[in-house]
Parts: structure tokens; sequence; C-alpha cells
């Protein structure tokens, strides 16, 4: 199954998402119109972490295979993402693994 604009879309709402874990610190999301594009921007305690960009003509069953790239996550797990097999918390978790965020010790598992 391909990553779509819809599966996109839902990583967006998904990231909004308060984490479960109360020491995890919650993510912002805000979309900035760029030509083509609607970009997601994703922030954490007033920091930038990481974006990744939405085709707002296209259908919403059009391939967005770059989100993965762009998150650097397999499309494995990123489709997973998308249907609420991966969870936010273990997204944060990804972005700290990755260098994206910083997680002060109290945020540390």
């Amino acid at each position: 199954m391909s990553f779509t604009k819809s599966h996109a879309l839902d990583t967006s709402k998904k990231l909004k998402t308060r984490p479960r874990k109360q020491n995890l610190p919650r993510l912002e999301v805000r979309e900035v119109r760029d030509g083509p594009h609607l970009i997601q921007q994703i922030w954490c305690n007033g920091r930038f972490v990481n974006q990744f960009g939405i085709k707002h003509a296209s259908r919403r069953d059009n391939s967005h295979g770059w989100v993965a790239r762009d998150l650097e996550l397999s499309p494995h797990r990123m489709y997973e993402f998308a249907i609420c097999q991966m969870t936010v918390d273990e997204m944060i978790e990804h972005f700290a693994a990755r260098g994206f965020l910083e997680l002060p010790e109290t945020f540390l598992l």
C-alpha cells in the first residue's frame, strides 16, 4: 500500500495529539503555504523539529511517499504511524533518536 495524501493529512493530525507518557513533551504542527505545498512544520517547546509537505491541489489518493523520507522513517513505519499502529510517543522518541529533538533529562526513558 502506498502512502497517500490522506495518510499525510492523518499524520499531521496525529502529530498534534498529546503523548500518553506524561514525561514526553507535546508536539505542535504549524501549517505554512508554500506554492503547491502545504508545509507541516513540527515544533516542540518553541524549537523547530522537522517538516514535510502535502500537495494541496492533489487528490486524497495520490502518493505522498516523500513524507517518510523527510521524517527519516521507513515507508512501512510511516504507514504504521498514519494508521495508528505507531504512537505519537514513539514518533517523539524517533525524533529524539535522530537528533531532531532534544529531550531534557526529565523526559528521557
